[in-house]
């Protein structure tokens, strides 16, 4: 930003500090001017707010309202999440009368509505699942005879996928609060393309059961 308003080599040579607490060190006489968030700027008392950036250099935070499925008063929470969007409450959240962007759309999710979502969500999740555990069951006569295995291990093997699943799931949880749903999903993806492609290659039992786990 200082290098398009043409100010980089002067901001430069002055200290600068790390700290999130622009507006207080302005306020302590540490520092002779703060750039902030206004909403971070406006509770700090012993400055003056002198205005927002241009607006070609402002980096604008949206803040998204929502309602919980199981709220006790979904109509109440809606109708205050309408109300503070209202243009005419502009000026009372924002002071400095900066230019805002309000932007408010509720969506209404019904109790079968969301019962729906769910029942389909939870239909996807076990058809994916289910082709995994019913991929085996065609194949153990080919695997049987190829790699001469006996009963017991062809059961141990057709049973493995859904001990694995009940064993994954707590784990899969704690990577999914740490790294994200989306993260853990694709890494989740990648581990059992690469399974599925060494169970093809594999010499024998052992090496069978490794790439199935």
């Amino acid at each position: 930003m200082i290098e398009r308003l043409g100010i980089a080599e002067e901001v430069r040579r002055k200290p600068t500090s790390a700290t999130p607490m622009w507006a207080r060190v302005a306020a302590r006489g540490e520092t002779e001017m703060a750039v902030q968030q206004i909403s971070e700027l406006l509770p700090v008392a012993g400055i003056d707010i002198v205005g927002p950036l241009p607006g070609e250099l402002q980096k604008i935070s949206v803040f998204a309202a929502g309602v919980f499925a199981a709220a006790r008063n979904p109509d109440g929470a809606n109708k205050l999440i309408a109300y503070l969007a209202e243009p005419a409450l502009a000026p009372v959240a924002n002071p400095q009368r900066s230019r805002t962007r309000s932007a408010h759309r509720v969506m209404r999710v019904t109790p079968a509505a969301h019962t729906v979502t769910c029942v389909t969500l939870l239909w996807l999740a076990g058809n994916g699942m289910r082709m995994t555990i019913l991929a085996v069951p065609p194949l153990i006569p080919l695997i049987h005879s190829d790699l001469h295995m006996s009963e017991t291990e062809v059961g141990i093997l057709a049973g493995l996928p859904v001990v694995l699943f009940a064993i994954a799931a707590v784990p899969g949880s704690l990577l999914i609060a740490r790294f994200g749903a989306v993260a853990t999903v694709i890494a989740g993806l990648l581990i059992t393309a690469l399974g599925s492609a060494l169970r093809g290659a594999a010499p024998n039992v052992l090496a069978l059961y490794a790439a199935t786990s």
